[in-house]
Parts: structure tokens; sequence; C-alpha cells
């Protein structure tokens, strides 16, 4: 009986946080960044109101036409990975960064298999 009140103040806290960021995020994107004049903003999203900047204006529920503190939310790291990965095709340096952050990976992937192996195998002897 207490695992499931226990579960279920679990998920009232996760729930109560969800809340709690998204008003947060919310709160960010009413107000506004610091020199922006809104009459020209105003005018600026008037007329690109169909194209890229009214695509970010979508995602960002409203927040880019208003300039807000939280208006591209995690667009620019999204496109930034995009135009990253595009480079690695065209760039011998992105090649080559991609290639040695690869090896490094794998070589802690590896490190990391044989450490979960080793901790694995003593938890097995230990059970016997």
């Amino acid at each position: 009986m207490s695992n499931i009140s226990s579960q279920t103040s679990d998920l009232k806290q996760r729930i109560i946080y969800t809340v709690l960021i998204l008003c947060i995020y919310r709160l960010g994107t009413f107000i506004p960044l610091p020199g922006i004049d809104p009459a020209s903003l105003q005018s600026v999203m008037d007329t690109n109101q169909k194209g890229l900047l009214g695509m970010f204006n979508v995602f960002a529920g409203g927040a880019v036409s208003r300039m807000a503190i939280f208006a591209l939310g995690i667009m620019p790291y999204i496109s930034s990975s995009i135009i990253v990965q595009l480079l690695t095709g065209v760039s011998d340096y992105f090649k080559n960064l991609k290639n040695k952050l690869k090896l490094e990976v794998d070589f802690i992937s590896k490190a990391a298999k044989k450490k979960i192996e080793d901790v694995g195998g003593s938890v097995v002897v230990k059970a016997k």
C-alpha cells in the first residue's frame, strides 16, 4: 500500500514540476527584450508572416512577434546541428572533427562496456 502512495506522490511532484516549468516558460515569452522598438517589430512581423520568421513565431508560440527573452527556444540549436551535419559532407575540418569524436566515443563506450561487464561479472559471482 505504501508503494502505491509513494508512486502517486512521485507522479504528483513530477506533474507539479512540469506545470511550474511551463508557467515559467510562458511568462518568459511575455517579457520583451530590452531595446526593441515594438512598432518596428510589428511592421517587420506583418510583412514576413509567411516566411522563416513566421515559422519561428509559430514554433515559439508567438514569442518572436513579441521579441521575448524565450523567443527562439531550441530553434537555434536545431538549426546549427543541421548545418554542422551538412558541413561534414563538404568540409575536411568537420570530417576530421566527426571522425575524431567518433573515435573518442568508441573508446569511451568500450571502457564503459568493460566496466559494466566487470561489475556485472562480480554481481553474478556473488549471487552464486
